[in-house]
């Protein structure tokens, strides 16, 4: 996505997944390879008028089934809940960042994973800084279709400078409709029209792709999903010719997209996170960590430190205070001391052994006077982050570390580290020949010719030799 509209000369893109962030990282990252902007947003699922979300303490609420259709359940394809409406909230700044985290942290809290809603309510205490867009429905009248209220709220507490309907084309028919209904909404509450090509792909070339993977994440096949497929390739990204050309009439949309780019203005770029660290007053991070590290070369050297480790600690500390990390330094080092003061064994491992610091913080236990110091592997200055310290907790005792922890920063400053989990190619052929209607035990068949490293063509030819046609379609 983001350099396809590099490419088509765009002056920027929003990237909104649905309910999350999942992606923004990868294309703040590449945008920035590539010198083009991007706009953090995310497209929040709504709580509609009058529904119950059971929210449970400790997000544990009972297994819900997944609501099916009586047709899908007996043929055994179970189909997904109705969409709910959305929102679509782009950060205009870092006030607007931290309100679109909250509101994500929120519309998931108390929900099994994979289910998020967003009552309405909660747009007023957190709208400083976010600019909302209403996509319209595939149709009017549909599940998706946003609330009455919706608009109601957002002309109330976003204004016509931080709210707008957005109108996209499908080239199926129903334009002129979702159109009107969309002119509508924004004459009634006041709002402006932004054009979208709302795309789901790039290029029109991955509609295949996206229908699979519709497939996978709602637990179906391509011949059970019907109407849940869009019935064209037009959700593709395009340039702002094309988009003119297809708002022919209703240019100025196009250009009010523009202009609200022009608004957005806040990147990654401006995160930094603070690690929490104890000062007494008077004292800085470094102050700290200096004194610190005094006292665990005392320790670790009751004769004195040898003249090499001596320098090589001065030119550590130099290059701490000079990226400004100490604060990271001295949480790993709180964090070691809640698991010795509880006599948990501990240590740390990696590049980490490489720095006589972390050795006199008591962080890891490789004397620097003992082997040959590579620091620049751990820590450098054209890096300027703070580097990379794993810690092997005592398997058996790890929890306690965890808890106390939570207990230290409270749970609502503390978290488990999130991580994506990407396709190999026997989980991918797995999941799309699922989607693709082959049976179990062809699954397991065609997933058995491949290993991690083999290509597309080393496998079509174990397949053919499994007794698969490879001229059939699937």
């Amino acid at each position: 996505m983001v350099a396809k509209s590099k490419s088509l000369g765009h002056g920027a893109i929003a990237l909104c997944d649905l309910d999350g962030l999942y992606g923004v990282v990868r294309a703040h990252a590449h945008a920035k390879e590539c010198g083009h902007r991007l706009i953090v947003g995310a497209e929040l699922s709504l709580a509609t008028p009058g529904q119950v979300v059971r929210r449970v303490e400790g997000g544990r609420p009972a297994r819900r089934g997944r609501r099916v259709t009586s047709a899908s359940a007996s043929q055994g394809a179970p189909r997904a809940a109705p969409r709910a409406p959305t929102l679509a909230l782009l950060a205009a700044n870092h006030d607007g960042y931290t309100n679109l985290c909250r509101l994500l942290t929120h519309a998931h809290a108390g929900l099994p994973k994979g289910e998020s809603f967003l009552e309405l309510t909660a747009l007023h205490s957190h709208r400083e800084g976010l600019v909302a867009i209403v996509p319209g429905a595939c149709m009017p009248g549909a599940p998706e279709a946003p609330p009455e209220e919706l608009f109601a709220i957002l002309s109330d507490a976003f204004g016509p400078e931080h709210a707008a309907v957005a109108a996209y084309r499908r080239l199926d028919g129903l334009d002129a409709e979702r159109g009107a209904a969309a002119e509508a909404k924004a004459r009634r509450y006041g709002l402006p029209v932004v054009a979208s090509a709302r795309p789901f792909f790039h290029d029109r070339s991955r509609k295949p792709l996206a229908d699979v993977l519709h497939c996978i994440r709602e637990g179906t096949t391509l011949d059970a999903a019907g109407e849940a497929l869009d019935a064209n390739c037009e959700a593709f990204l395009r340039s702002e010719d094309d988009m003119r050309k297809l708002f022919r009439g209703r240019e100025a949309w196009v250009d009010h997209a523009g202009e609200l780019a022009e608004r957005l203005s806040f990147s990654l770029a401006e995160i930094k996170y603070s690690f929490p660290c104890e000062l007494r007053p008077g004292e800085t991070a470094n102050d700290v960590l200096r004194r610190l590290v005094e006292e665990g070369v005392r320790r670790r050297y009751p004769s004195g430190a040898p003249p090499s480790v001596a320098a090589q600690i001065e030119k550590e500390l130099w290059l701490i205070a000079k990226i400004d990390v100490a604060p990271y330094f001295l949480s790993t080092c709180e964090v070691v001391e809640m698991a010795r003061s509880r006599r948990i064994l501990c240590q740390g491992r990696g590049s980490a052994a490489n720095s006589a610091v972390c050795y006199a913080l008591g962080i890891t236990a490789v004397d620097p006077s003992r082997s040959n110091l590579l620091f620049e592997r751990f820590l450098s200055l054209e890096r300027r982050e703070p580097p990379d310290i794993d810690i092997d907790f005592e398997h058996e005792r790890r929890e306690e570390v965890i808890q106390e922890i939570y207990a230290r920063y409270g749970r609502d400053r503390a978290a488990m580290v999130s991580e994506v989990i990407s396709y190999r190619s026997k989980s991918a052929l797995r999941e799309v020949g699922k989607a693709f209607g082959l049976s179990l035990e062809q699954v397991d068949r065609l997933s058995g010719i491949l290993t991690h490293w083999d290509s597309v063509d080393d496998g079509s030819k174990r397949a053919k030799e499994l007794g698969f046609d490879l001229e059939d379609d699937r």
